[in-house]
């Protein structure tokens, strides 16, 4: 009698305990963002995590929505075919891959399987959703002007630099408006060109370059104006420094630049006297 007490006691036991057993002897493999709402162009790292796999390589076949591209991955190795990627581990333990997401916003689900080394397989569950509608935060393209002084004297020379920040790598242009009065002197910028007063420079990379005019005779404040255009065809007007000064009166040089031209002077001016004097004599005696 005791004997059938202890086999019923072991048949009820089982019943309960196999359940517990099944639960947790179950494989699963998981996905989770790095983030679940992302900017537009900004990455994601996702994180793969398999549970209760047998030991040994796995397989995880990940549907990635179309827009976002594959940048690298932790795990093993990987293949694709279109937007479905094979990611194989060794080893039933985690890995990552990241992601960029696309330009355009909305909400995106993934979608994915696994297979394990015992041919089991199952979804990846987990998180499945990313929201690509977060603010952009790309900064703001800009072209300064800055000047080698801002008060300068009749028919002096000024050096103006142009200096652009965050434009995208590869060539530009700025048109730049000089005042009437001012002459164009030399650049060093890849090129220049006019039309009247409006000279337009070409700068074969976004970086800084100068160029050189001459102030006018009169005197006044004069205004600068101008506007740039890169590579992707943004543009926008140049900032910076816009007035320059033309004070005081320009120094006389009454034709002579050099010192050898006051010697020739002072030269021509003795032989003059000699000549003079000594016909006078020649008269006299």
């Amino acid at each position: 009698m005791k004997i059938m007490w202890y086999i019923m006691l072991v048949i009820v036991l089982s019943v309960f305990a196999l359940p517990v057993m099944a639960a947790s002897s179950v494989r699963t493999v998981t996905r989770s963002f790095s983030g679940t709402t992302v900017a537009p162009d900004a990455t994601v790292t996702i994180t793969i995590t398999p549970t209760n796999l047998p030991s040994g390589p796995f397989y995880t076949y990940e549907t990635i929505p179309a827009g976002f591209t594959f940048v690298s991955t932790t795990a093993y190795g990987y293949s694709n075919v279109g937007n479905v990627y094979t990611l194989k581990q060794i080893g039933s333990t985690a890995f990552t891959y990241t992601i960029k997401a696309p330009a355009e916003t909305g909400t995106y689900t993934f979608v994915g399987t696994f297979k394990d080394i015992d041919l089991g397989t199952g979804p990846v569950g987990g998180a499945n959703q990313i929201i690509d509608g977060a603010v952009r935060t790309t900064p703001t393209s800009t072209v300064t002007r800055s000047f080698s002084r801002t008060t300068v004297a009749p028919d002096a020379t000024v050096t103006i630099t142009i200096t652009p920040a965050n434009l995208p790598s590869g060539a530009f242009y700025t048109y730049e408006n000089i005042p009437a009065g001012f002459t164009f002197v030399s650049t060093t910028a890849f090129g220049s060109s006019n039309v009247g007063n409006t000279y337009t420079l070409e700068q074969s990379r976004s970086t800084a370059f100068t160029y050189t005019i001459k102030a006018p005779a009169e005197t006044g404040t004069y205004i600068f104006t101008g506007t740039f255009k890169d590579i992707d065809l943004g543009a926008g007007p140049v900032g910076g420094a816009n007035q320059i000064t033309v004070v005081g009166v320009p120094t006389p040089t009454y034709g002579v630049t050099k010192r050898s031209d006051y010697l020739s002077m002072l030269n021509q001016f003795f032989k003059s006297i000699f000549i003079s004097t000594s016909r006078f004599f020649h008269k006299l005696f």
